[in-house]
C-alpha cells in the first residue's frame, strides 16, 4: 500500500515489489483540492481553483474506451 515514508519506487522495486496500490489516497487527495478550492471561493478568491486544471478533451478521454 502507497503510503508516506516508503522507499523510493526503484528501491522497492529493486527489492521485489512488483506492484503498488493507492488505496484510496488518489480519491482522498482530490476531494481534499475539492474542498480547499470551496473553501477558497467561499472566502472571496479564486486564485487556487485554476492553479491545476484538465481540459475537456483530456477530462473525455478518461471516461472513452480504447478503440477496438
Amino acid at each position: 500500500m502507497l503510503m508516506p515514508g516508503l522507499p523510493s519506487f526503484e528501491e522497492l522495486y529493486r527489492q521485489g515489489v512488483s506492484r503498488l496500490s493507492a488505496g484510496s489516497a488518489i480519491a482522498q487527495a482530490a476531494l481534499a483540492l475539492t474542498a480547499h478550492c470551496a473553501e477558497d471561493l467561499l472566502a472571496g478568491s479564486s486564485k487556487d481553483i485554476f492553479a491545476r486544471t484538465i481540459d475537456y478533451p483530456a477530462t473525455n478521454a478518461l471516461f472513452s474506451s480504447p478503440a477496438v
